[in-house]
C-alpha cells in the first residue's frame, strides 16, 4: 500500500501597488502566527493595464497579455515582488532589493535601492526603504512633495501615489481631481490604489474608498 502523500497548501498574492504591499504585511503576519510551513508553495501575481505578471514559486517571473515594448518578456532572475503598472512593469531584486523595470515610459528606470517594497503606477514608480521612507520617481515627479516619516505600505495610481503608516493613517498626494490625495481618516488594516481612486479595509470591516466616481468605483455596497 502506497503512503498517502498529503496535498500542498499553495498561497496566491494577487495583486500588485497597493494590494501587494498589504499582502507582505499579511504573510509575515501568518509566517510569524503559524510558522514557515504554514504553505507549501507561495506566489503572485500583478495585473497592469495592458498585461499582467506572476511570481512563479523559486522566484522567477512570468507574463502574459499584450508585449508591446517587450510588456511580457521579463529579466531573468531571482525577485521577491512584482508590480505591473500602465505601460511598464518593476520587479525587486531578492538578492539586494534593486529595482528592474521594462517596458516604456520614464516609469521603467531601474533603480539600485535597496528597497523593500514597489509600486508602478501610471509612469512612475514609488518604493519603500529598508527604514520605512519613501521615494518616487517618473513623469509625474512624485519624489517632490512626498511626505516624510517610517511607512509599511506604498501604492502607486494613474497619477498619485499613497502610503500607509504603522498607524493605519493613509496619506496620499500627486494629481488631487476628485480628491484622490485626499483619504478618508483611519486607521485602515488593509487598503489599494486603482487608476484613480482608492479603498481602505478598516478592522471593523468597514469599506470606505475615495477618489473618482465615474462608474460607482467609491459606492461601497
Amino acid at each position: 500500500m502506497s503512503p498517502t502523500r498529503r496535498p500542498s497548501t499553495a498561497l496566491v498574492l494577487t495583486g500588485g501597488g497597493a494590494r501587494g504591499a498589504y499582502e507582505v504585511g499579511a504573510l509575515q503576519y501568518i509566517l510569524e502566527r503559524f510558522g514557515a510551513r504554514a504553505y507549501d508553495i507561495l506566489t503572485g501575481t500583478s495585473v497592469g493595464a495592458l498585461n499582467a505578471c506572476f511570481l512563479a514559486v523559486g522566484g522567477a517571473i512570468e507574463c502574459a497579455g499584450r508585449d508591446e515594448y517587450g510588456l511580457s518578456s521579463p529579466p531573468d532572475g531571482t525577485w521577491s515582488q512584482v508590480s505591473a503598472g500602465s505601460t511598464h512593469v518593476c520587479a525587486l531584486a531578492s538578492a539586494d532589493g534593486s529595482v528592474d523595470c521594462w517596458g516604456t515610459g520614464s516609469g521603467d528606470e531601474d533603480r539600485e535601492g535597496p528597497y523593500t517594497q514597489i509600486a508602478a503606477g501610471g509612469s512612475h514608480n514609488c518604493a519603500l526603504d529598508g527604514d520605512g521612507g519613501v521615494h518616487c520617481w517618473g513623469d509625474m515627479d512624485l519624489e517632490h512633495g512626498k511626505p516624510s516619516g517610517v511607512f509599511t505600505r506604498v501604492g502607486a495610481g494613474m497619477q498619485h501615489a499613497c502610503v500607509m503608516d504603522g498607524d493605519g493613517e493613509i496619506t496620499c498626494w500627486g494629481t488631487d481631481d476628485y480628491g484622490l490625495d485626499s483619504p478618508p481618516i483611519g486607521p485602515f488594516v488593509h487598503w489599494s490604489v486603482g487608476l484613480m481612486h482608492g479603498c481602505g479595509l478598516r478592522a471593523s470591516g468597514e469599506l470606505a474608498c475615495w477618489g473618482r466616481n465615474d462608474d460607482g468605483e467609491t459606492e461601497v455596497p
